[in-house]
């Protein structure tokens, strides 16, 4: 049985109907390394009620990605606590590396005041350097000095309840993780872009689906 993967959608309000947002290349990597994508979606109101429906959808999953976005919400808090509470397999991506920074904790997003982490078009736009002995290091391989893409206008300086794994060249926070999980692990850069191209993000994806198919339900 494949790992159902939880994916947390956005909402694009921008035209005149607000539609659901979220990339392909997110469930074309669950889907590459053999997990079962479940689109987790938002409702227009949060109250007990969603969190009821929300609940629903989070007990079938076996694992949770929190992907990127703008700013983070009560839902994105409310599904990470989910996985957080029932011990599942995380990736945060971008926002979501935020989103795990700022849960309890006092931490804030800061504008990083320029576009030099805001490269949409880059296969490559810096590198970082992750600490020895971490479970992000040991996943891709014990390296610790590669080199990532970059889309974000906001960063963190802090983990918060996370423990800081990664900067980049310039000193801001590019990874996260829980030392008492195999894989709770937050990243600023996208490795669901780079798939096709860089092995070692494509062996963070593959470890993920399977850690989390070891809990399959």
């Amino acid at each position: 049985m494949l790992p159902v993967i939880g994916i947390v959608s956005r909402i694009n309000e921008e035209e005149r109907f607000a539609n659901l947002k979220l990339h392909q290349e997110y469930i074309d990597a669950v889907i590459k390394y053999k997990g079962n994508p479940l689109i987790i979606c938002k409702g227009s109101v949060f109250n007990d009620d969603e969190k009821k429906r929300l609940s629903y959808w989070l007990k079938q999953c076996d694992a949770i990605v929190i992907t990127g976005g703008y700013h983070p919400t009560d839902y994105d808090y409310y599904v990470l606590e989910y996985a957080l509470k029932h011990d599942l397999p995380i990736l945060g991506i971008c926002l979501g590396m935020q989103v795990m920074a700022t849960y309890k904790s006092k931490e804030q997003l800061k504008l990083i005041g320029n576009n030099s982490h805001l490269q949409d078009n880059s296969d490559y736009s810096h590198y970082i350097d992750i600490e020895q002995d971490s479970h992000l290091s040991m996943i891709l391989g014990n390296n610790d000095h590669i080199k990532v893409n970059s889309r974000h206008l906001e960063y963190v300086n802090s983990g918060g309840l996370f423990k800081v794994v990664a900067k980049s060249d310039d000193g801001l926070v590019e990874a996260i993780e829980n030392p008492n999980h195999p894989f709770q692990i937050g990243v600023q850069w996208h490795p669901e872009s780079m798939i096709s191209y860089d092995d070692k993000q494509a062996k963070l994806w593959q470890t993920f689906i399977e850690i989390a198919s070891r809990t399959c339900k």
